[in-house]
Parts: structure tokens; sequence; C-alpha cells
């Protein structure tokens, strides 16, 4: 998907629209103890413990959208993919030859289609960047952005996920998968919606018993479940994975687009792990930041204002959302004798029926401004769980903190994942983060762009 930029051709007319910043401080803001990721953690970490109290845990923020979004969709490019970069090469090609005559093109796409484009900007900086339209990648942050931030936390709470499931659902429990796949991602990112509002709930239940934490000192919080590994389960879980996935699902809806550069930046401890092993979401994670932070102002406004899409008047959605309900429409409206003619057919059809749909959508929200988004029951699945949290770690605070290092869940085995993030990202030498981020942004970067000190 690309945007018409002309609004800012003015501006850039004979301009360099990258800023040279500080490779020492770009580096230096992915380490986990840095101190806009620990403050925003420690905050959000409270108010999602009391947005659970209020029952808005899952409340969509109300954010009235700041531009109106036009939508074309082109014929399919049949015969490439994103599997290779000659397939992707040709793809952007494309797009450029349809907008040669604008000066700068921000073009989207899922995780592996940015990662190609990241590397033949590196490889062709003379064409794709030094030349009109300048190629700025946009990536896709909802549904792929979001599931992979949520992928690499379930690999390392796996465990705690699975004891969950089979304590709760029972003979059900396959339902909730070891593995999710971008296919299975609605259904078990609502597993971990109702795994996140039990331990929230618990966790609740328990600050208000005797000798507990004050719920405004979440360090606090945190540092006492460690005394028994069951409850530091529980409270990680939290602190450092769902309500995170919580937190860029709603930036995305919100467009709070230099919030979700942070929460990539906080996302490069869970992803730098052996055991979530995010290999290419982790560089791409860093370069959606490079881009963010080394534009011109100007530039960098109009980047963040068009972070996520409006597709109604109170809601965003991701770059690669538009694209994915095309590919779901195209599924479910081309089922017999399929061909190219078809799909063909229904894609120039569908701006018609999208344009009518979205404004449909708008309707029923002026109808109903008040209306609340209400997720699919789960309340049996959440007491279910809590009650398992209750019988085996505790009731009251006092209990929930008693020393006991071996697991009452029966989690048995493996590194405990908030020790393998400390050690992952406290590394030195040339595992260090700082040195890890270096390495791959100068390597992505080298052939257009200088950095300071």
């Amino acid at each position: 998907m690309t945007t018409n930029t002309d609004l800012y051709c003015s501006h850039v007319t004979g301009k360099n629209p990258l800023r040279s910043i500080s490779i020492s401080l770009f580096a230096s803001q992915f380490l986990i103890s840095d101190v806009q990721i620990r403050a925003n953690k420690c905050s959000r970490f409270t108010a999602c413990l009391r947005a659970t109290a209020a029952g808005t845990l899952f409340q969509r923020p109300n954010v009235r959208p700041t531009y109106v979004a036009h939508l074309t969709y082109h014929l399919p490019m049949w015969g490439v993919l994103q599997s290779s970069y000659e397939d992707v090469e040709a793809e952007l090609n494309t797009l450029r030859g349809r907008h040669l005559d604008k000066r700068i093109l921000f073009v989207g796409g899922d995780g592996l289609s940015i990662l190609r484009i990241n590397h033949l900007l590196q490889k062709y900086p003379d064409l794709y960047l030094d030349s009109a339209p300048m190629i700025i990648p946009i990536q896709g942050e909802s549904p792929h952005g979001v599931f992979h931030v949520m992928h690499g936390g379930w690999r390392l709470y796996r465990r705690f996920i699975r004891a969950a499931a089979d304590s709760t659902l029972g003979v059900d429990s396959a339902a909730v998968v070891d593995e999710p796949t971008v296919k299975t991602f609605n259904n078990q990112i609502y597993a971990l919606w109702w795994m996140t509002r039990a331990c929230s709930e618990y966790l609740l239940m328990l600050l208000r018993t005797p000798g507990a934490v004050d719920i405004d000192q979440p360090t606090a919080i945190v540092q006492q479940s460690e005394l028994n590994v069951d409850f530091a389960w529980v409270v990680h879980f939290l602190f450092d994975f769902a309500y995170l996935v919580l937190d860029f699902k709603q930036g995305v809806r919100a467009n709070r687009s230099r919030h979700l550069d942070l929460l990539w930046r906080e996302f490069f401890a869970i992803g730098n792990t052996g055991t979530a092993n995010k290999t290419n979401y982790v560089p791409m994670a860093v370069m959606r930041v490079f881009w963010a932070d080394a534009l011109v102002p100007d530039l960098a406004d109009l980047y963040h204002a068009l972070r996520a899409i409006p597709m109604s008047k109170r809601t965003n959605v991701g770059w690669d959302t538009p694209i994915e309900w095309l590919n779901g429409s195209i599924t479910d409206g081309v089922k017999r004798l399929v061909s190219e003619n078809k799909i063909e057919e229904f894609v120039a059809n569908y701006s018609f029926l999208n344009s009518n749909y979205a404004a449909l959508l708008d309707v029923l929200e002026v109808a109903k401004p008040d209306r609340a988004h209400h997720m699919r029951d789960m309340d049996s699945n959440v007491d279910r769980m809590k009650g398992w949290l209750v019988r085996h770690i505790g009731p009251d605070w006092a209990t929930a903190t008693r020393r006991n290092v071996n697991s009452r869940l029966g989690i048995t085995r493996g590194v405990l994942p908030w020790v393998e993030m400390q050690r992952a990202n406290t590394k030195t030498g040339g595992d260090a983060v700082p040195a890890f981020v270096e390495r791959h942004v100068r390597h992505l970067t080298n052939n257009f762009y200088t950095f300071n000190p």
C-alpha cells in the first residue's frame, strides 16, 4: 500500500530529508534498563490494574482520527510474492512507476516485504532514496506487528500458558496452541486476553489483602513476587509481556506513533532472547525506530501522523489491515472456478463496496456514540483460571509471597523468562545491546547515511 504525500512536496525541495543523529544515543535506547522503557512499563502496569478494577481493561481508545484515508485498490501483481528480493524489487518498481510525479512515497507491507525493502534501500540508495519518489518504508503493525510482539512473548511464556490452558480448559486445552501463527492469531490473542484478565484480577485481589504492596509501587510488586516462583510467573507475565501486547494494539488503534516506537524498543528485550528467536523482527524494530528518529522534523511529523490508517471516525488500523481485509474478502467471495480474471473483477468492485461499508460504520458510530466494544464472554475461563491460581499460589499477599522455589503450577523446566531476558540484554562486548543495534543499523544505512558519534 502507498500513500500520496503531495502535501509535503513543497517542504522538501532541495533539502536532505534525513538529519544526523548520534549512534551512541540511538543504540543505547534499546537497553532493557532504558529509563523511558522502564517508566512506561511501570506506569502501564498500574494503569492496567486500575482498568481491571474498573472493568475497562480491554476498552478501545476513543480517538478521532486526524485525517481521512482514501484507499485505491490496484489489480494484483501476478507471479510475484514477498519470498525473494527479486519479487519485492519488481513490486517496488511497479509502485514507483505509478507515482513518478511524487517526491516521496510511503510504502507499507508485512514484515517479510519490509525486510526486503530495507535491504533494497541499502543496496540501491541512488534509485530509491536519491531520486524521486524517495521510498520510506512503513511496517505493517496490525495484525503483523501485534502478532510478532505477541509471538515473541508467547514463546517465552509458553510453559505458563500451557499450564494455564491445561488446568483451565481441560479436554478443550488444545484450542490454545504452543506455537501460534498469523492465521490463528485471532483465536490465540483471545486466549491471551482471558489469561491476562484472570492474572490481573487475581493480582488485584491479592493487593487488597493485609500486608500487600500499594498498587502504585509496581517495582516493589515485581520484586516481592519473585520470592515465590509461581507468583513471579503471574506478575512477570503481565509486566513483561501481556500488558505490552495490549499497549501495542491500543497504540495502533489510537495512532500513538511515537509511543509505538517506544514499544518497539521495549520489544527488543523479548525478541533478542534465544527462546523468542525473533531474528528478523528485532532488526526491523531497530529500523522502524531509525526512520522515526532520522527524518527531518517536518517529514517526521507527517510520518507519525500517517502511522495508522483511520477506518472509521473512532479508530485506526495498521497499514497491513486493509490488504488483509481484501485478501479475506477474496477468499470468502471467490470460491468457484477461481481464476485471475475473477479475482481482478472482484478487486475492481471492492473499492466501492469497501467505501460504503466504511461509511456505514461511521453512521453506526454517530447513532451510538457511547457504544461499548465487548469481547466474547470469557467469564468462565477467567474464573477457572483464578481458582487455579488461588489453589496453587494462595488467596492472600502473605501466602503468595511466601518463599518458594519449586513450582506448584507444574512448571519445572527451563530458564525463567525474566531471567533469560535480563541475561540476553545485559551481555557485554560485541554481544552487548548497543553493539548489536549499531551493527545492524549501520549495515542497513551505510550507503546513504552517516551517524554522529
